[in-house]
């Protein structure tokens, strides 16, 4: 993956970030629920974040906000680094009827107070997660296939970083 700080990102629109739960049957005709956040960027953006990401674009779009490109916002110096700051601040939101609540440490939101901007680094040679670095110090892990309860994985993380406090696992520092 690409690094770039947030305020060398491409200028995008202030649009907002609908975040999309689809349904998918796998080949098999299991369904699941993955999450997808969209964002509309202009077409300057837009060519700038294929040359890193072109997995990212999704279409070319016309509505009544204007005309941009639909891309996955996971792929967006922006998005990940709001990501990180919901979690650091507990900003959580609602969509849709549905309440998404964001929990960071103690830890993580002494980190967000001492720095000015934070570094983003995407992984993206995971088809079922998206991984973000921040500067090194911070590892997300997003799941795309999501769960109508917690994620068993995050589950068992929390409990052995904050509960058991396993020392061979990185530290929890949020969700």
């Amino acid at each position: 993956g690409a690094t770039r700080p947030a305020s060398e990102a491409a200028p995008h629109s202030v649009f907002s970030v609908y975040w999309l739960l689809l349904e998918i049957s796998s080949d098999n005709g299991v369904p699941g629920i993955y999450q997808l956040p969209l964002w509309m960027i202009n077409a300057d953006a837009a060519r700038r974040l294929a040359e890193l990401f072109p997995e990212a674009l999704i279409a070319n779009i016309r509505s009544e906000e204007g005309e941009g490109v639909l891309v996955d916002a996971f792929f967006t110096a922006e998005w990940q680094n709001a990501l990180l700051q919901k979690m650091g601040l507990h900003k959580n939101g609602h969509a849709a009827g549905t309440f998404i609540e964001f929990d960071g440490s103690d830890r993580l939101k002494k980190y967000l107070a001492e720095r000015k901007e934070t570094v983003p680094k995407i992984h993206a040679s995971d088809l079922y997660n998206t991984s973000i670095t921040y500067d090194a110090a911070f590892f997300l892990k997003m799941y795309r296939k999501v769960d109508r309860s917690t994620h068993p994985d995050q589950e068992i993380t929390r409990f052995l970083s904050r509960e058991a406090k396993f020392p061979y696992l990185p530290a929890f520092m949020g969700a």
